[in-house]
């Protein structure tokens, strides 16, 4: 019921509480100053006889009564309304759902009045107090708990307006709240626990059809990358339902459809921070197929009579375990996969299959990709341009192998000046001949087998950049083939992610933190930029909020808008953008909405509030600045979204 209850509740119980505590802090080292402890333990009401005017201290107690007494049955009652308006208890709370036009519960604040009034009977506020307070503190020990859960299950929806959040504050919070209440009372606090128990367990079996999510399923997404075995891997992919699905819990679970890997390592690597703890599948697709696929296969035995004859004669020769020339043409490319997914450090599935067209290889790995509730629901595919493709994962294994010789040169260096000290002057030469340049593997910055494994990669398609007719040796489906390839992923109910000048793509680095900012943005979708200039400056992620299919909502945030902001603020939290970068939103109006431009405005930050974004907003004319969105973009993904994947209920 408050304007802005995301701000008011933590603010107004922050100073309540601090006011509160200095003032009974002072109250209390007052009275231990100036009374005995017969008089404190006798007689509750002494202060009245050394208040300057006794009716003041009866006057702060009927206060202080009734605004205890006030706040405990608004708040009450709005937790008894909302029950009753979830269903959870049937019929028999069912008036307490009814509010008048204000939305003010008049029934469930009758039925919590009796309900105090029926408490109120025992007769002693002394044997109520230790009941209402454990109570009390079941309730914050469940919100901690709840507050640890959701930030443990990473959920992207959970953004905590608190800066410093962390799930450790609520587990304190929660083993203190639980200490506190057997301090107040050894009895009352397990027969709390032992009814708040029996109301989960009740609900639980009662199976009732829910509308909020269930936070187990999001848990339970992140058992299977901490379980051992494969039996419990299994068990709790089984777990996971698609029927209970809800957006609070949703998360990207992308399959990046990669052409060569070699001149899209930049891009493997910016996409998996886009994850979120969610699926990450890189596909390819191996042109073939048909009689094709058997070209590559190792000849096979014509008859099965054959087949056996082979078996039985491995048996007899003792060579039953080794391989009799059956293989996946793709088995050593495949190997070449997980050792660029290894080199590059990304937490990502590979998936390769043999397609006799690359549309109709998308939609085999868009269908079929991931297990079970695990199931992509994003596709992120390049851009088509005539681009030549540029070799980076080369530049990333040279850099890789200057970073290793001059930790060695370091090292070796290290060593010598130890052994001169050691020798007196004697000569370091024994030393230096550890120098990275006298091995063979000097300069590699991974194992040999890696190195290995990666020539199996395909290489970069080459051609002149003069001659049109090289555009096939260059790009491996047509334009048409790639628009309904785009077509065919909207189709199949998937976001659309397509990524652009991922060559350049890197999140800004310690050194060049505040050095490089990437100003200009990209449409449809956040942009990300790391310039190699000098300025200083902070590196921006720019989202400009279009949905080129429908031009005519510039200026409203659809779910293609929404999407771009829940990657741009995933991106945000991932740790080497997020002390190094800013939010920045670029609001978009075109020249009919011009009168309408501050409403926008307030309505994108109403927006950004609600939804726990930190951004800073720009209003921009859409007619002026079509330019920046289509000529020298910066490292750019332009987004199109189906689903709605933000919610302000957490």
């Amino acid at each position: 019921e408050l304007r802005q209850p995301s701000r008011s509740i933590p603010l107004g119980t922050l100073l309540a509480t601090l006011f509160t505590f200095i003032t009974y802090l002072i109250l209390g080292l007052l009275i231990s100053a100036t009374c005995e402890y017969q008089l404190l333990l006798n007689n509750y009401g002494f202060l009245s006889g050394v208040n300057y005017w006794a009716p003041f201290v009866f006057i702060g107690v009927v206060a202080a009564t009734l605004s205890a007494a006030l706040g405990n049955l608004i708040g009450a009652s709005r937790i008894l309304a909302a029950l009753a308006k979830d269903g959870l208890f049937g019929r028999p709370l069912t008036p307490a759902a009814i509010t008048t036009k204000s939305g003010n519960p008049v029934p469930a604040v009758l039925l919590s009045f009796l309900l105090v009034l029926t408490v109120l009977l025992i007769g002693s506020l002394n044997a109520i107090a230790p009941v209402v307070s454990c109570f009390f503190l079941l309730s914050y020990a469940s919100t901690n708990l709840a507050c640890a859960a959701l930030d443990l299950a990473g959920a992207p929806n959970f953004r905590p307006a608190f800066k410093f959040f962390h799930w450790g504050a609520s587990l304190a919070g929660l083993v203190g709240c639980l200490i506190m209440s057997f301090l107040i009372s050894l009895m009352y606090t397990p027969i709390s626990l032992m009814l708040l128990l029996g109301l989960i367990i009740c609900l639980h079996l009662r199976g009732l059809p829910d509308s909020w999510g269930s936070i187990t399923q999001a848990l339970i997404f992140h058992q299977p990358s901490k379980l051992r075995t494969t039996a419990q891997v299994r068990k709790y992919l089984l777990m996971l339902d698609l029927r209970k699905y809800h957006v609070k819990y949703w998360r990207p679970q992308i399959l990046q459809l990669v052409a060569n890997p070699r001149s899209s390592a930049n891009a493997i690597q910016f996409v998996n921070h886009l994850k979120k703890g969610g699926l990450y599948v890189v596909g390819h697709v191996v042109l073939g197929g048909g009689e094709g696929v058997a070209d590559n296969l190792p000849a096979a035995p014509e008859t099965a009579a054959a087949a056996s004859a082979s078996a039985s004669s491995a048996v007899q020769d003792g060579t039953e375990d080794e391989d009799i020339g059956f293989e996946d043409p793709l088995d050593a490319q495949y190997r070449g996969w997980l050792a660029l997914v290894d080199f590059l450090q990304v937490k990502a599935f590979v998936e390769l299959t043999v397609a006799p067209s690359v549309r109709s290889g998308m939609a085999h790995l868009a269908r079929l990709s991931g297990l079970g509730g695990m199931k992509p629901n994003t596709v992120c595919v390049g851009f088509y341009d005539n681009k030549w493709p540029v070799n980076v994962l080369a530049f990333k294994q040279l850099k890789q192998r200057r970073k290793l010789m001059r930790r060695r040169f370091r090292a070796a260096a290290a060593s010598a000046t130890d052994s001169t000290v050691e020798a007196g002057g004697g000569s370091a030469s024994s030393a230096s001949s550890g120098s990275p340049t006298s091995g063979s593997d000097a300069g590699s910055g991974f194992s040999t087998s890696s190195d290995s494994a990666l020539r199996h990669l395909p290489p970069i398609r080459s051609g002149s950049d003069g001659e049109d007719s090289a555009e096939q040796d260059r790009d491996l489906a047509s334009r048409a083939e790639y628009v309904g390839m785009l077509i065919d992923v909207l189709r199949l109910g998937k976001d659309l992610l397509v990524t652009r000048g991922m060559d350049d793509a890197e999140p800004p680095s310690a050194s060049s933190a505040g050095a490089s900012a990437g100003a200009s943005a990209g449409a449809d979708g956040p942009s990300r930029r790391r310039s190699s200039t000098a300025h200083r400056g902070p590196a921006f992620i720019d989202v400009w909020p279009i949905n080129f299919l429908q031009p005519r909502l510039s200026g409203y945030m659809d779910t293609t808008c929404l999407l771009q902001l829940q990657f741009a603020c995933i991106l945000h939290t991932v740790k080497a953008w997020r002390w190094r970068s800013r939010l920045r939103v670029f609001l978009c109006v075109d020249s009919t909405a011009r009168e309408a431009a501050p409403r926008l405005t307030e309505s994108l930050d109403k927006l950004l509030g609600d939804l726990r974004i930190r951004a800073q907003t720009h209003l921009l004319d859409w007619d002026q600045k079509l330019d920046i969105l289509t000529k020298d973009l910066p490292p750019t993904v332009m987004v199109h979204g189906l689903h709605k994947v933000v919610s302000r209920n957490l």
